[in-house]
């Protein structure tokens, strides 16, 4: 995500394409390209200042907002060199458990990716595809498993890429077909990462599990909480907020079943964001 006027939209939008089989997302999406928050089955949520700041790798970019509150503008750059020299030199602190380590590997891997699939005739970075010429196959496969463990480690930014990139960590539409347990089990982690990252402040992840419960896409449908987790972003800074959608689910909530969401959103709110 390079800016917040194509923001959490265009990383709803990913999600949303990735797991019900459209194609055509775009490059805002691509390139930014877990049930009630108590549900989470991962660790404690860390503070934001170890799962951001100390997280992450070179370009990440987070601006705070009030709280604890934050949204990250930029999500990190691949770092340069030859991608199979880096991927070497990377590996042994990403496994020891550094987070920004990880991610900067997954984001160099992911670069790799985003070169060799180009369609025919779109055009290539010349520099950077002959930085992926000596990238194993298996670092190639191994993208997801990197994106999941930054994620694992408390990368923010991992997280929220692990639940919009379904095709790093699934492969494409055909695997997902024929391996719909796997599906299902990637479903319930993103979740869990976006709750996880949600508790921590970040305003992405509230407006992306409004979109997941709005849409139906990673959790079953369900307006009342969609709504309450718009209301709880909506708090924290309303010019994020696509008012649209926000309409569009409220109009499907009668007045008690509003008030009730309403409610619910200034709890989550009041666990997430404020100081």
């Amino acid at each position: 995500m390079k800016n917040r006027s194509t923001g959490v939209t265009a990383i709803a939008c990913a999600m949303t394409l990735a797991l019900t089989g459209c194609t055509g997302v775009d490059d805002a999406a691509k390139e930014i390209s877990r049930q009630e928050m108590s549900a989470s089955p991962i660790p404690d949520a860390p503070k934001r200042s170890a799962a951001v700041t100390a997280a992450d790798p070179r370009g990440v970019k987070v601006r705070n907002l009030a709280g604890r509150a934050y949204v990250i503008e930029e999500f990190g750059v691949a770092p340069p060199g030859d991608a199979a020299e880096v991927v070497e030199r990377l590996k042994p602190l990403a496994k020891s458990g550094d987070a920004a380590t990880t991610y900067a590997l997954y984001l160099k891997i992911r670069q790799c990716v985003d070169q060799v699939s180009v369609r025919p005739g779109a055009p290539r970075n010349p520099e950077v595809f002959e930085q992926c010429k000596r990238l194993a196959a298996d670092d190639y496969v191994a993208a997801g498993d990197w994106l999941a463990l930054a994620a694992d480690q408390g990368s923010v930014p991992a997280q929220l890429l692990y639940a919009t990139d379904a095709e790093s960590v699934l492969g494409s539409e055909a695997d997902m077909l024929r391996d719909p347990d796997r599906v299902k089990a990637y479903k319930v982690r993103a979740v869990a990462y976006l709750n996880h990252a949600a508790e921590g402040g970040s305003v992405d992840a509230l407006l992306l599990l409004a979109s997941a419960y709005r849409n139906g896409v990673l959790v079953d449908e369900n307006p009342g909480t969609s709504y309450a987790y718009f209301d709880a972003a909506r708090a924290v800074s309303p010019e994020l907020i696509p008012v649209r959608d926000m309409e569009e689910v409220a109009g499907q909530l009668g007045p008690k079943e509003l008030a009730a969401s309403t409610q619910k959103g200034r709890g989550i709110y009041e666990q997430c964001c404020r100081k």
